[in-house]
């Protein structure tokens, strides 16, 4: 698979006549988003020092630096859509007054985590989001984002949840699917004509070295066959607990039915999207936000 791009050498030193680049994973919780920080770490990316601890659920890490998260969930709680809530943003929201001051308190932090480093990397679902803000952020500070979108089957993605351990246990299915939804269509929509990758959980577990080289790849890393193994000894299948052929025969809310139509839209691992298919569940969507904002059904669902 090409990118166009001209592989630059794995030293995370930075050239002043360079760009310095970011990799933003994004994508919904429990879709593998820690795996493919992990697997990019082995890569040589930096995703600084006051990293969240791992814990029973992840205990191989999360890859997340703690202040990155605290910023974000404040964001969201001020926007009135605190996790695991499914709601809409407010229409302009990356404009207002607020959204700038939460810009310089974010460029504050990168400036002093990630100064010197050539390349870094930043992991958080709540970003895919905010993407709004965090895009022009980093069109201002002049670094060069790359984003990789982590999508799963929206089954596994709501099994892990309720029956699993943190946030979002007990959730029901159609608010994870909901989510879920909202997570990966804005994930496409904001990442839109930049540089981007989609890969598939279940795919990066199949064929790890083939989905790890074109990783590294698209984000110009040169990677030894020693670096290679290290990266692939990072994934751990025994941690998948939850499987889509499991998924029981109730789970088909109109919402599930969006999810695996938009599922099927993603491909294995490239660029390439069905493109119609994300644009009608969009639409549907839509119409359904400008009815529950009319009926004041988003003044109390899911509230947490």
């Amino acid at each position: 698979m090409i990118f166009n791009k001209t592989l630059k050498k794995d030293s995370n030193i930075i050239d002043k006549k360079t760009k310095r680049k970011v990799i933003l994973i994004i994508g919904m919780a429990r879709s593998g988003t820690s795996m493919l920080g992990g697997i990019l770490s082995s890569l040589g990316v930096y995703f600084g020092k006051n990293l969240a601890e791992p814990s029973s659920m992840n205990k191989k890490g999360f890859f997340e630096n703690k202040e990155i998260v605290r910023i974000n969930d404040q964001i969201l709680l001020d926007l009135g859509a605190g996790w695991p809530n499914p709601f809409p943003f407010p229409f302009g929201w990356s404009s207002s007054s607020t959204a700038t001051a939460y810009e310089e308190k974010i460029e504050k932090l990168l400036k002093s985590e990630f100064q010197g480093r050539a390349i870094y990397g930043v992991k958080d679902p709540t970003i895919t989001r905010l993407l709004p803000l965090w895009a022009h952020l980093l069109e201002k500070i002049e670094d060069d984002p790359l984003y990789i979108q982590i999508i799963r089957d929206p089954y596994e993605v709501y099994a892990s949840m309720a029956y699993g351990q943190g946030a979002g246990k007990g959730i029901k299915p159609e608010q994870a699917c909901l989510l879920w939804l909202r997570h990966n269509l804005e994930g496409e929509k904001y990442t839109q004509w930049k540089k981007r990758i989609f890969i598939k959980y279940d795919a990066l577990l199949e064929n790890p070295p083939k989905m790890i080289k074109i990783i590294a790849e698209f984000c110009e890393i040169i990677i030894s066959d020693e670096t290679l193994q290290k990266a692939v000894h990072f994934i751990d299948t025994s941690m998948k607990h939850y499987h889509s052929a499991s998924a029981p025969v109730t789970f088909a809310h109109p919402f599930s039915l969006w999810a695996s139509r938009v599922y099927s839209a993603f491909p294995k691992i490239g660029t390439e999207i069905n493109t119609p298919v994300l644009e009608e569940v969009n639409t549907e969507i839509e119409k359904l936000d400008r009815i529950n904002f009319l009926s004041g059904l988003y003044n109390h669902q899911y509230k947490q």
